[in-house]
């Protein structure tokens, strides 16, 4: 009596595919969510703003910089307890303006509000 082991390692190889397919959706490398300061730029000071470029940006940036990981952290944890693009200027500009030079974007002291 012979036994085929094909289902077994289906199953096996579906739960590996399953592990190194992460969803290409805000940061998944650094492990730093870099959305919601690409999303409230978008959002507040840049409408033509590319999300998935800003957050391709940002991973690449918090690949190897700890020190920028948690400004980033701190940045988004800021803009996450506002309700309103005024909000997030008054109140996170100082913890972000460092996070938004180093990305490239728009200063919310130039850029114009919506």
């Amino acid at each position: 009596m012979q036994r085929t082991f094909i289902p077994g390692a289906l199953l096996v190889l579906m739960g590996v595919l399953d592990l190194v397919s992460v969803p290409a959706c805000g940061d998944t490398t650094s492990g730093v969510d870099c959305s919601a300061v690409c999303e409230s730029q978008q959002s507040c000071f840049e409408v033509g703003l590319s999300r998935p470029g800003c957050w391709a940006r940002c991973d690449d940036l918090t690949a190897g910089d700890h020190a920028f990981r948690s400004e980033i952290n701190a940045c988004g944890d800021c803009i996450a307890q506002r309700d309103s693009c005024s909000e997030v200027t008054d109140r996170c500009d100082e913890l972000c303006e460092p996070v938004r030079g180093r990305l490239s974007l728009a200063s919310s002291r130039v850029a114009t509000l919506r």
